[in-house]
């Protein structure tokens, strides 16, 4: 479930050097304190890693596909790009792993509500954003290369900022709630 405390969390990461932090989180690479990792806990950590990057790339498939079918603004044509970009590092580090990327599934397979007017495709694109972000939230501590965690964190961030460029699109305030509140200077 998406919630706000989950979007401000995402807006969080946009601060410098979150990706570093957050690549040491997570999981340990060891199955017990100071065990050694056998071949079978290697292989098993490495599937789970590709059903994870798997799992947001075909959420990454479908926003390239919705921005696509939405029609190109000058707002959202920086974002679509970004999101190829999404999707080719996704592909790229499933690869890197010796697994097999997700792959676009064809137009007609997308189950899309009509988005015809501007309106309608932002309202859209919010929503679809909102689940990516909250996807990759969930994956990081799933992912037991720190590099992995590092990737999401990265790409968490990005996603969050599309997020706020959709609201702006749609007259809305980019960022719901402050993210430091405290008592106003005398």
């Amino acid at each position: 479930m998406v919630t706000r405390r989950r979007v401000l969390a995402a807006g969080a990461l946009l601060a410098p050097g979150a990706g570093i932090l957050l690549a040491g989180c997570g999981r340990t690479s060891s199955p017990g304190e100071g065990a050694p990792v056998s071949r079978t806990d290697v292989g098993t950590q490495v599937q789970g890693d590709i059903e994870v990057l798997n799992s947001v790339l075909d959420l990454e498939h479908t926003a390239v596909a919705a921005y696509v079918r939405g029609g190109s603004s000058r707002r959202t044509a920086a974002v679509l790009e970004q999101e190829r970009e999404h999707v080719a590092r996704l592909e790229r580090a499933v690869r890197d792993l010796g697994g097999r990327p997700a792959a676009a599934r064809p137009p007609a397979d997308y189950d899309f509500p009509p988005l015809a007017a501007a309106a309608a495709a932002l309202a859209y694109a919010e929503r679809l954003e909102l689940t990516v972000v909250a996807a990759y939230l969930d994956a990081l501590p799933k992912l037991a290369k720190p590099e992995l965690r590092a990737l999401a964190a990265e790409l968490v961030a990005q996603d969050a900022a599309h997020l706020a460029v959709v609201r702006g699109g749609l007259g809305r305030p980019q960022a719901p709630d402050a993210f430091v509140v405290g008592e106003k200077a005398a």
